[in-house]
Parts: structure tokens; sequence; C-alpha cells
């Protein structure tokens, strides 16, 4: 009897080590995978910020504005998205589809705006930017036009048909679609005014010569 009692002690304190021993092991488990996960949140926040400034971040920002209906603000990001990656077909886009609402928003439309936007969408429907860039021929693609991108080159086909009436033939170069639908720019003309004795030179009427008679 006083045998089995031994026994029973002996094997009550061997029972209470291990547990105690795993309860340590599990405790010390715990803290590391606690630590682990504190070192990859941070590093995630750590990549996050980094990434602030990126062409991708940037153009997401612009995309935001965009749909926001910030005009502005949108402008201003996708140009430093493009300054950083311009390349980026996306943003290319995005600048399409701002420059479009601008022109939109205009009861007398820009004519030097007016052609930047289409010479864009024309760019963005070629795809003169990422991986395609280089299967066109001044804006030709020798396989022909038989697939578009349901994203890019068909939103900007027909905002090109919006904007000018029609879309490149499939065998026109670009050069020759924008001499048939850009419009003429303006431009500012400035005149000095010359002392001539005491009068001033005044400016005269397109059409009129001297004393106001008219040209012939």
């Amino acid at each position: 009897m006083r045998y089995l009692l031994l026994v029973s002690f002996f094997f009550y304190l061997s029972l209470s080590s291990v547990l105690a021993t795993d309860n340590i092991e599990s405790t010390d488990n715990d803290n590391a995978v606690t630590s682990n996960n504190s070192r990859l949140s941070s590093n995630t926040y750590s990549m996050m910020d980094a990434d602030t400034h990126s062409p991708k971040m940037l153009l997401i920002e612009g995309e935001q504005a965009f749909r926001g209906g910030d005009l502005d603000v949108a402008m201003l990001k996708v140009k430093q998205s493009l300054s950083l990656d311009n390349d980026d077909i996306d943003a290319h886009l995005l600048y399409a589809s701002i420059m479009n609402e601008q022109l939109d928003n205009q009861s007398e439309k820009d004519p030097n705006l007016f052609n930047r936007t289409v010479e864009e969408w024309l760019d963005v429907m070629r795809n003169r930017y990422g991986d395609e860039k280089r299967m066109r021929w001044h804006g030709i693609n020798p396989f022909g036009d038989l697939y578009h991108d349901d994203d890019r080159s068909i939103p900007a086909k027909m905002a090109l048909i919006k904007l000018t009436g029609c879309a490149p033939h499939s065998l026109e170069t670009d050069a020759h679609y924008l001499k048939r639908v850009l419009r003429p720019s303006t431009t500012t003309v400035t005149a000095k005014v010359m002392k001539k004795g005491k009068a001033l030179a005044m400016p005269q009427s397109i059409g009129q010569g001297p004393n106001n008679q008219p040209i012939k």
C-alpha cells in the first residue's frame, strides 16, 4: 500500500512538470507569433508609406478624384503619374478622360484643348503605350484592327467619334487622320506701338490701306 502511494506521488510530480513545460513553450510560441505579426505589420505599413508616391498610387488617387468630380486634383495626380511612368496606358486613358470632361464643361470649346484631347484618345485607341506600342507603323497595325480592348481601345474610339464625327480607318495613318479632324489653333499676336514724332502709329484693320481706304 505504501509502495503504491509513493508511485502515485512520483507520477503526479512528473505529470505536473510536463504540463508546466508545455505551458511555458506555448507561451513562448505565442509571444514569438505576436512579435512576428508586429514586424510584418510594421513592414507592411512601411511599404505602403514608401509606395504613396509611386506611379500606380498616384494613378489610383487621380481616378478617385476624377470619380469625385475634382478635375483639378485628378489632372495634377495623373500628370505626376505620367512624369514617373509615361508608358502606362491606363494613366493616358485617365488623362484623355479628364481633358474630355474639361472640354464638355466649356460653352465655347478651346481648340487647343480639343486637339490635345483628340491626340490623346488616338494614342490610347492605337496602343501607343504599353505592351503593344511597337506593333504599329505610323499608327497602322499591319495585322489589322480586328481586336480592340474593351477597356481602352473601344472607349477611345467612341470618344473620337463623339468629338470629331469619325474614327480613323484601319489603314489610315495618324498624321492623315489628325490633319482631317484637328481644329486651327488659336495664337496670340502682340504688336508694339512705336512713336513717330508726336503721333502714334495706330494699327490698321486687315483689308484697309492708309486713311482707311479699302485695299483693292
